[in-house]
């Protein structure tokens, strides 16, 4: 148990901290530690950053490693187990150690972008209003709202910042629900007739789907055109997929699965050509 870095293509893999935590380009990882309360930054080689007293929060360091965001659960009832607990967000600048509360909210993850000054959180209000997906400046705190929807799901933002996918159910409008691409730059949205569960392929170019084999056939990786929904390529894998944990590298090279009939984490590597790696 615990987080473990693993190279590729050659597989070597060296244990890096017991604890699970979340990395960032640069070769940050973010450990949070409960029994300590605080969350501590290390290197790839597992040498010590800086130490941020967050109460043990799962963290998110920014593209650039300067940041790291997190959610604080705040003693605030909820009326349903299926809505988000009202959290409060927090930044907190790694060189410095100066932490900032930006806001109350309903959420329970964050995304930066690739500038590292503004972060995507599918959110409401602490009161339940303006639900939808949220666009949040970490130095002032100002909230623009890309998208205004109640049942908003696997929200998505390509690894190039361009273009967010999300999928909309439950909306009351005849062919509101699917999956949707908003333009972050022109605030353009259109809908892909195709199944929910989605990766982005490196860019904002192309996305991925996960097309279940039959029986005791493979799974298959199909690869779309994100602006059209045309079909680009198909590319077999070597099992089938267990409850749909798989993902795809940030710059769309590698297919890691969790393998249903033996266990393990595999990996694939996708041809670079389409995949602009």
């Amino acid at each position: 148990m615990g987080a473990w870095l693993v190279t590729l293509p050659g597989g070597e893999r060296r244990f890096l901290a017991p604890r699970f935590g979340l990395p960032s380009p640069p070769g940050i990882v973010a450990l949070p530690d409960t029994l300590e309360q605080r969350t501590t930054v290390v290197d790839l080689e597992g040498n010590e950053l800086a130490v941020v007293p967050n109460g043990g929060a799962l963290s998110w360091p920014s593209p650039d490693g300067r940041w790291l965001a997190w959610l604080e659960r705040l003693p605030v009832r909820t009326p349903s187990s299926s809505v988000n607990r009202v959290r409060r967000l927090w930044v907190a600048e790694l060189a410095t150690g100066e932490r900032r509360a930006l806001l109350e909210l309903q959420a329970a993850t964050l995304t930066w972008l690739p500038d590292s000054r503004r972060l995507l959180v599918a959110a409401r209000s602490p009161g339940g209003e303006q639900p939808g997906i949220w666009l949040v400046d970490v130095q002032s705190g100002a909230v623009d709202i890309l998208v205004e929807g109640t049942f908003l799901y696997n929200v998505r933002l390509s690894p190039d910042g361009r273009r967010l996918g999300y999928v909309r159910a439950f909306s009351g409008e005849p062919g509101g629900d699917g999956l949707w691409i908003l333009d972050l730059a022109s605030r353009e949205s259109w809908r892909l007739p195709v199944a929910a569960g989605f990766r982005w392929a490196g860019s904002g170019d192309a996305l991925w789907l996960l097309d279940p084999g039959e029986g005791d056939h493979p799974d298959a990786l199909v690869l779309l055109d994100a602006r059209s929904g045309e079909r680009l390529r198909t590319v077999p894998l070597p099992g089938q997929v267990l409850n749909s944990v798989w993902e795809v590298s940030p710059n769309g090279r590698w297919m890691a699965f969790w393998r249903l009939h033996d266990q393990h984490v595999v990996a694939v590597e996708l041809e670079r050509r389409l995949l602009g790696a």
